[in-house]
């Protein structure tokens, strides 16, 4: 329905109409039409992760955004993804629901790869690794918003300066629980 209608004939009514259910019984799994549209995507998505080596930690982040990149560059998924968040960022309940729940998903894919950092030491204990995702994926979104996806030597490059921070120990706030 959505790559033959587009996005924006994509409603919680056409889709009850479509799944033979009544619109309370989508809206029971997915609060607001942006939420079902990011489930679509994320579907597309799940089937370009792969899971890091878990030897090298540049080496699996590098790994892990020529994927994500390529999938944004060469699948219908990366425009809906690019209209999706333009469309939540101008509400309040669309950038609660990726704050709270979208974001922290795609991120704990790539938390894998910094814990079994820590685990065989490659980087130090008090690591804030949640600090290093959102600069990691800060940057990712910032390609894709600008269009900047091409570039070959920019995972590489992004994620050996990642990989460096989180060897210097950046640690987390004081008084903040380890992340």
């Amino acid at each position: 329905m959505l790559t033959k209608e587009g996005p924006t004939r994509f409603t919680i009514e056409a889709v009850a109409k479509l799944a033979g259910c009544g619109k309370p019984t989508i809206y029971r799994w997915w609060p607001f039409r942006h939420a079902l549209l990011l489930e679509v995507y994320q579907q597309a998505y799940q089937q370009e992760l792969v899971e890091p080596e878990g030897k090298d930690l540049a080496k699996d982040l590098a790994t892990m955004l020529r994927r994500v990149w390529r999938f944004w560059r060469e699948d219908y998924s990366g425009s809906l993804f690019r209209l999706i968040l333009s469309e939540m960022m101008l509400e309040d309940e669309g950038t609660r629901y990726l704050r709270e729940v979208f974001i922290p998903r795609r991120q704990a894919f790539t938390a894998t790869a910094f814990q079994a950092a820590k685990d065989r030491g490659e980087i130090p204990p008090e690591t804030d690794i949640k600090f290093l995702i959102d600069l990691f994926y800060g940057y990712s979104m910032l390609r894709l918003v600008t269009g900047q996806l091409d570039a070959e030597e920019i995972p590489d490059r992004i994620s050996a300066l990642i990989a460096e921070l989180a060897r210097s120990g950046v640690p987390s706030p004081v008084g903040a629980p380890n992340r």
